[in-house]
């Protein structure tokens, strides 16, 4: 029953809470277990397990009750991915390839990045001041049940067609009617929509879609399946600045079958945002170079500790605060979109330094015009 707790399948699964058997399945597929987005952005270990993986909960508290909050985590499917090793006691990629991908002939579909490779899978490239760098990242495989398989765009029509053909493929039904309506049963209300079961469902109900994205790669896919249409858009680029490129495509795609004008696609934010940021350290910098200059003619003033404030404060803005809006460590941000990363890195440290700088000089020159 997906409304088992989660410890009758994983009896160690303990959280740090009071009550960790009220975790259940169905929290999981909602995203309401209460487990905090953070843990599910930290980058596995190479060569670690999906159990392995999972097993690093024991060491998070869960932010929310469960059954309360949506809060997306990918450790929430890395344990249903684990849940279905357990019962089915087959590997999560060995359950994939026998019961989704042969079934419905995904023959270009894979659960192994080697393999995909000598397939001809496409490089994937990240956006860096809005230009495409080739980049090539190892999947974290203990992350597969999260989103780590690899597919074309062919394949994935065949894996959407079947949602359109009430379940069915071309060797039987891989769900019944009643097993869709489930998996689109509304949850947890989100500012536009619900989450369901993996899906994100529209306020109308008559759209269901989700995205997806690594360093290297994104992705999007809709369906409507009223007006029997599914869309699917697979790039080989992905930085936090293109993730939404491959929704705004797909809508376009959906608007134009509709005879609706598109929304136009901006990408202006790809190279704005690192230019900025360039900018900015390149005052930074001037600011620095000039304290160096002017060292004998430094004074300590009053309102310079409002300056030196405002400028700590950037800087703790920076490192902190804005990993912290993003909902991911700044570690990860350097990976995912490096440009704007290594810039907040920079602008930071410019910042620090200055106050540095200027502090000490002003001190010296004081004693020196003391001593004089």
């Amino acid at each position: 029953s997906l409304d088992d707790p989660v410890c009758t399948y994983l009896p160690w699964f303990a959280v740090d809470s009071p009550n960790p058997s009220s975790i259940t399945v169905r929290h999981l597929l909602h995203h309401m277990s209460g487990i905090p987005t953070r843990p599910g952005l930290t980058p596995p270990k190479s060569g670690e397990t999906i159990e392995q993986r999972a097993r690093e909960l024991t060491q998070f508290s869960p932010s929310q009750p469960a059954g309360q909050v949506f809060q997306y985590a990918n450790h929430n499917y890395v344990l249903l991915g684990l849940l279905v090793e357990k019962i089915s006691g087959l590997s999560y990629a060995d359950y994939v390839e026998r019961n989704i991908f042969q079934p419905l002939t995904m023959d270009r579909s894979f659960t192994d990045q080697r393999q995909a490779e000598e397939a001809g899978m496409a490089v994937g490239h990240q956006s860096i001041f809005g230009f495409s760098a080739r980049i090539e990242r190892e999947f974290p495989m203990a992350d597969l049940p999260a989103g780590m398989l690899i597919s074309s765009a062919a394949d994935m029509t065949k894996y959407l067609q079947m949602f359109l053909n009430d379940g069915e493929g071309p060797k039987g039904h891989l769900l019944s009617s009643s097993g869709l309506n489930l998996l689109w049963q509304p949850g947890f209300p989100l500012a536009e929509g619900a989450y369901a079961m993996g899906w994100i469902v529209d306020d109308s109900g008559s759209t269901l879609s989700h995205s997806g994205s690594f360093a290297n790669y994104s992705s999007f896919m809709l369906l409507q399946p009223a007006a029997g249409l599914g869309i699917v858009v697979l790039t080989n680029q992905g930085s936090i600045l293109h993730m939404g490129m491959p929704e705004t495509i797909a809508l376009g795609v959906a608007a134009l079958v509709q005879e609706e004008e598109p929304l136009p696609v901006n990408n202006l934010s790809m190279w704005l945002i690192p230019a900025l940021l360039a900018v900015w350290a390149a005052v930074n910098l001037y600011s620095f170079v000039k304290i160096f200059r002017n060292r004998g003619r430094l004074k300590a003033k009053r309102h310079l500790y409002l300056i030196y404030s405002i400028r700590l404060l950037g800087a703790g803005l920076l490192l902190i605060i804005i990993p912290m809006g993003l909902r991911m460590p700044l570690s990860l941000l350097v990976v995912l979109q490096p440009d704007v990363g290594v810039l907040l890195i920079v602008n930071a440290i410019l910042l620090i330094l200055t106050v540095a700088a200027e502090i000490g000089l002003t001190l010296y020159g004081s004693k020196v015009r003391l001593q004089a």
